[in-house]
């Protein structure tokens, strides 16, 4: 989840599956391996933004649907009774 990867980029300062600057320091880097890693992480991350798009989508329609039963209550006549 995105509360998951928060957390751990917050406490590691890398995301997960990525060495961070002091392993690739001691071990070197291999650029292939690297570019696939960086692959993986934009496919992750696509995915999560296509996620909450659709989550942004079915919020947009829950906030129209109230807007307009809200609209619809306050311009329906109300009968006082005498």
């Amino acid at each position: 989840s995105l509360d998951e990867l928060e957390l751990f980029v917050y406490a590691n300062r890398h995301l997960p599956g990525i060495p961070d600057q002091a392993q690739i320091e001691r071990e070197g880097q291999n650029v292939g391996e690297i570019q696939r890693m960086l692959l993986e992480k934009v496919e992750e991350l696509t995915l999560h933004v296509i996620a909450m798009k659709k989550e942004n989508e079915r919020l947009e329609q829950q906030r129209a649907l109230l807007a307009e039963k809200l609209s619809v209550s306050q311009s329906s006549p109300h009968t006082e009774e005498k």
